[in-house]
């Protein structure tokens, strides 16, 4: 089978501007792609800011806490966007960044599957998008 340029375009917004990630039947995440113009850059800017600091090799944990550091931030201002269905207490938690650092720093699972999901091309095509719609119709 021949690779064809015209299948499965990507979706420069949704890769952007995030697309739909389900948790469980209450809640969802609104994810941007890791390949995205913002996250790249915030993170490019982050490393050369510390570059020196993270190509350390005297003090490794300063190292490993300053990239941590720089992985959460990125992620909570450029790859979580949104969410539904998140609580805290009982009562709904608007999203902020702040909160979203917070929840991907605590919660390691939710964290590697927003990074797992926003690396995965086929989440960020159109076309999937169109069929998982219809299919919701079904």
């Amino acid at each position: 089978m021949a690779f064809d340029v015209k299948q499965d375009i990507r979706d420069r917004d949704l890769e952007k501007d995030g697309a739909w990630m389900d948790w469980d039947e209450e809640t969802r995440f609104l994810v941007a792609r890791k390949t995205s113009p913002r996250y790249k850059a915030a993170f490019s800017k982050g490393y050369r800011e510390n570059e020196r600091l993270l190509s350390s090799k005297t003090n490794t944990k300063r190292a490993d806490d300053i990239a941590e550091d720089l992985m959460l931030n990125c992620m909570a201002e450029h790859l979580l966007l949104g969410w539904e269905g998140v609580t805290d207490g009982g009562k709904d938690l608007p999203y902020s960044v702040e909160a979203a650092r917070f929840i991907i720093e605590e919660h390691d699972d939710l964290r590697s599957a927003i990074d797992e999901f926003s690396e995965t091309r086929a989440n960020f095509i159109a076309e999937a998008d169109a069929r998982d719609a219809e299919n919701l119709e079904k």
